[in-house]
C-alpha cells in the first residue's frame, strides 16, 4: 500500500509539473466532460458536466490571475469546489483511539 501511495503522488506532481502548474491540488481527471470559464476580472467561474448535471466551482486565483493551465491538448483549472478529501495515515502514527 506504501508505494502505490507514493506512486500515486509522484504522478500527481508529474502531471501537474506538464501543466506547468503547482502540485499541491486534488487532481479529478474529466477528459470526456464539457466545461467552459466565464466571469470577469475579478472572479471567474468554471462550469463542467457532471453525471447529466451542470456544476459551478470559483477558479482560483494567484497573483490576480485565473489559474488556469493548457498543454497538449489538455485543460487544467484550479478550482474551489465541495470535495471529500481522504486522508491517508499510517496506523502506527495514531494519536489516540477513536470510539466511534
Amino acid at each position: 500500500m506504501r508505494q502505490q501511495i507514493h506512486s500515486f503522488l509522484k504522478a500527481q506532481k508529474q502531471l501537474m509539473k506538464a501543466f506547468g502548474c503547482p502540485a499541491d491540488y486534488f487532481v479529478k481527471p474529466m477528459p470526456e466532460s464539457g466545461w467552459r470559464v466565464s466571469g470577469d476580472d475579478e472572479v471567474n467561474f468554471l462550469t463542467y458536466e457532471q453525471e447529466n448535471r451542470m456544476m459551478n466551482a470559483v477558479i482560483v486565483r494567484q497573483n490576480g490571475r485565473a489559474m488556469v493551465y493548457r498543454a497538449r491538448g489538455y485543460v487544467c483549472v484550479v478550482a474551489i469546489d465541495c470535495v471529500k478529501i481522504a486522508f491517508i495515515f499510517n496506523e502506527s502514527r495514531e494519536m489516540g483511539k477513536w470510539e466511534g
